[in-house]
């Protein structure tokens, strides 16, 4: 389907540009149920759409409609929020390009807090491959272009630990 008419299905459904974001979070579509991809039940929790009081809609992907209850939702969009507000900080904040700011740590700390509510995995660097955990100091979000979607993620300042297998750290640009 062309993206123009993908996006007018969207918006009719009223999905918008962070709720679409999330959609980079679900399983693969191979890992859902069926009643996931059909959006009858949450794609994070499973819980049916009768049980949460209703379904949101994230998208639309071919013949799939994939939809979280409205708890998984809003707890994720609080995570995609609070990571965006610390990332369009430490975008232009040059203190933060080597260690975090006094206005990046309460960004940071509301970040952590959203994020643990999501998952218990640890963030990993990409470039070093190391566990970035977000109360370091001197650990930022890094958001990376692919060829097909942004993605988020957590990057070190300065130097990273070293990779694994290796005996020294690798030199990362700034941010």
């Amino acid at each position: 389907m062309p993206d123009r008419a993908m996006d007018a299905i969207e918006e009719h459904f009223g999905i918008d540009l962070e709720t679409r974001q999330l959609t980079d979070e679900m399983s693969a579509p191979a890992r859902l149920t069926r009643a996931q991809r059909l959006g009858e039940s949450c794609v994070w929790c499973a819980i049916g759409a009768a049980a949460s009081g209703g379904m949101v809609p994230l998208a639309f992907v071919g013949d799939r409609r994939p939809s979280a209850c409205p708890r998984c939702w809003e707890t994720r969009l609080t995570a995609l929020r609070t990571y965006l507000a610390w990332s369009a900080h430490t975008d232009t904040c040059w203190i933060c390009s080597t260690s975090r700011c006094a206005k990046a740590r309460p960004l940071a700390e509301a970040h952590d807090a959203a994020r643990a509510a999501v998952t218990t995995r640890p963030p990993h660097c990409p470039d070093c491959e190391g566990v970035a955990m977000i109360a370091d100091q001197h650990v930022v979000p890094h958001i990376r272009e692919t060829a097909t979607v942004p993605v988020r993620a957590y990057t070190h300042t300065g130097l990273c630990g070293p990779p694994p297998g290796t005996g020294s750290p690798r030199a990362l640009r700034s941010v």
